[in-house]
């Protein structure tokens, strides 16, 4: 029994200051007595807790101060005196160096390829720099191309909207649940009735005038303005002529040259007529009524549908328009494609065309080349 220690007293830590058991995370210190050096104890605010700093070799440890949660008991340091043990309780604090808490200024080496390069870089000779250079130079920022690439897709979608809201804004208003191809436009839907009937004095003045006098400069809508005369019935033939005298001021409208048509007379047989184009025709956002390309447009697209109106069979020859318009070809097809308005296979003669009915005809002409 006599080589047994004896526990005289346990003290128990208080509010004072208590010993502090400390621990490196990454190793062990010797030599201790041969450095000068101490440990400070510090509050951190942030996170509220007591913190041990250490400082050896211009190197710094720190960790907070707090027992050990994962034990069930408490730690405590034996001081022997004769055979007799005082028991006191302490703190425990685990050192980290500082640079371990700086995560932002190390890189992690997740892979070997990168580990290599770090090297590479740091310890490796000339060539190794050289070539290291040249391969970074050589890399790119995938998060750059990406930004890059939804910009395009942004761009390129917008510039797809912008062009099928300005279709949609030069085509003139026609019948979506249209059946027949004639039923693809109707006249009151694009020449208000109100606007048609305010034309009737009109109508009736070119009906009795000479048609070689009248001052229209289109050769090609005196000759309409003849065949009405002679073809179409009284009751007909006065909404023919109604519709030609306004196709005569928007054909003049389509080859001013003048940007602002402000005061211009399109039509030397009623101001009526001019006032409707400037109206109808002139961009809804600016204040004067000028000319731009998307106003011409859309002048030219009600022009190709007016004029298949007054026709028998709702046909024209392309070269007519194209005539008549004073536009290229590929430029004439192109707006008479917006408007429903398809050319005839092996013809110059366009014809209406619900677009239901053109998908449908692709499918039997790919069937018909795989038989």
């Amino acid at each position: 029994m006599s080589d047994k220690n004896l526990i005289e007293n346990v003290i128990q830590k208080n509010k004072g200051y208590v010993p502090i058991l400390v621990k490196f995370q990454n190793g062990i210190l010797n030599d201790y007595g041969t450095f000068k050096t101490g440990i400070v104890l510090a509050n951190n605010k942030n996170l509220k807790k007591d913190e041990a700093v250490f400082s050896i070799n211009k190197h710094i440890y720190h960790g907070p101060i707090e027992p050990d949660e994962k034990q069930a008991v408490n730690s405590y340091i034996a001081v022997k005196r004769r055979n007799k043990i005082h028991l006191m309780e302490i703190d425990q604090c685990t050192l980290i160096h500082d640079i371990h808490s700086h995560h932002d200024c190390i890189e992690k080496i997740n892979n070997k390829e990168l580990a290599m390069r770090v090297l590479m870089k740091n310890f490796g000779g000339k060539k190794s720099k050289v070539y290291f250079e040249r391969t970074e130079r050589s890399k790119v920022n995938l998060e750059i191309i990406k930004s890059q690439l939804n910009k395009t897709i942004e761009e390129t979608t917008l510039q797809d909207d912008n062009d099928k809201t300005s279709e949609l804004e030069i085509v003139p208003p026609y019948n979506k649940n249209a059946k027949n191809s004639s039923d693809i436009y109707i006249l009151t839907n694009i020449l208000e009735e109100d606007f048609l009937s305010s034309l009737q004095e009109e109508a009736v003045a070119v009906f009795n005038y000479n048609t070689e006098d009248l001052p229209i400069s289109s050769q090609y809508i005196l000759k309409e303005i003849r065949r009405v005369k002679d073809v179409m019935p009284k009751s007909q033939c006065f909404t023919f002529l109604k519709v030609l005298i306004y196709l005569d001021g928007l054909l003049n409208y389509i080859k001013i040259k003048r940007r602002n048509i402000d005061g211009v007379e399109l039509s030397k047989i009623s101001e009526k007529i001019s006032n409707d184009i400037r109206r109808r025709f002139a961009p809804k956002d600016l204040l004067k009524p000028l000319r731009t390309t998307i106003s011409t447009d859309k002048a030219i697209c009600y022009f190709i549908v007016l004029i298949m109106l007054i026709q028998p069979d709702y046909e024209i020859d392309i070269n007519i328009l194209t005539t008549e318009i004073g536009r290229p070809k590929n430029k004439v097809k192109s707006l008479c494609s917006a408007v429903f308005a398809k050319q005839k296979q092996f013809s110059d003669m366009l014809c209406f065309s619900l677009a239901n009915n053109s998908i449908k005809g692709k499918h039997r002409m790919v069937k018909r080349k795989t038989l």
